[in-house]
């Protein structure tokens, strides 16, 4: 059982040390070339695994099953998402590499130009979309293709 608390104040009036947040990986351009940043999934809340003792219970939420399921098969043990890598042919997205590999039914929206995909998640107690870094690096139509015969994606 997950539960998660907001904070809307980094200064909370409970101890938050035994508590976790979810990050992710993304590209941005400065300085002429990408960088790879870490950041916050939902910065204004904590995370806990088991039932919250010692706290008033009355601020932590319990996060449905679906809701939990859907973050530790996205997250994994370490609670941070890597960037992926996939391409698009015929304007089918397909992902060779990283942790959305599988999930391409569950993409809802691409920004090839940000290197961000948007996931629908279920429903929750976190809001309706989830961001992740997700880097296209070939997109054709089927004619190219059958001319290449082959795509190439570096891991």
């Amino acid at each position: 059982m997950w539960y998660t608390v907001r904070c809307i104040v980094k200064q909370n009036a409970f101890d938050l040390s035994h508590t976790f947040t979810y990050t992710y990986e993304r590209m941005r351009k400065y300085e002429g070339s990408w960088h790879v940043e870490i950041i916050e999934m939902f910065p204004e809340h904590r995370f806990l695994e088991g039932y919250p003792f010692g706290t008033e219970n009355g601020f932590w939420q319990k996060l449905s099953e679906k809701e939990e399921d859907f973050l530790r098969k996205l997250f994994g043990k370490e609670h941070h998402l890597k960037m992926s890598r996939g391409y698009i042919l015929d304007g089918v997205l397909h992902i060779v590499y990283g942790p959305l590999k599988g999930m391409e039914k569950s993409i809802r929206k691409i920004d090839r130009h940000k290197r961000l995909a948007y996931l629908k998640k279920p429903q929750g107690k976190l809001g309706e979309t989830v961001l992740a870094g997700l880097e296209i690096v070939y997109k054709s139509n089927g004619i190219e293709y059958e001319r290449n015969q082959r795509i190439t994606v570096r891991e």
